[in-house]
């Protein structure tokens, strides 16, 4: 609820409804099963790039904790490529 119009922009999505739809998150330095099935689950994997903290981070850690989340090989490859194609990002 807006307590004053004069501040507060009239939106036609509720707030969560823009983060949603323009947040993309990597799964760099962060290996908890419960996260990811967490973003998984609340975003979709289509939210979902490979990352990683390299050189602080070995890429076998990155691949090793991926290849533990159930993925199907559909969503393997939006994770590991079609994602971050879409962003322009070249793969």
């Amino acid at each position: 609820m807006r307590t004053d119009p004069s501040i507060a922009p009239k939106l036609k999505k509720a707030p969560a409804e823009y983060l949603l739809g323009n947040m993309v998150v990597t799964t760099s330095g962060n290996y908890s099963n419960s996260a990811f099935i967490c973003t998984k689950s609340e975003l979709g994997i289509e939210r979902i790039v490979l990352g990683s903290d390299y050189p602080y981070e070995s890429m076998s850690s990155c691949t090793g904790f991926l290849d533990q989340q159930w993925l199907s090989t559909a969503e393997s490859q939006q994770l590991y490529e079609t994602n971050a194609a879409s962003l322009g990002v070249k793969v």
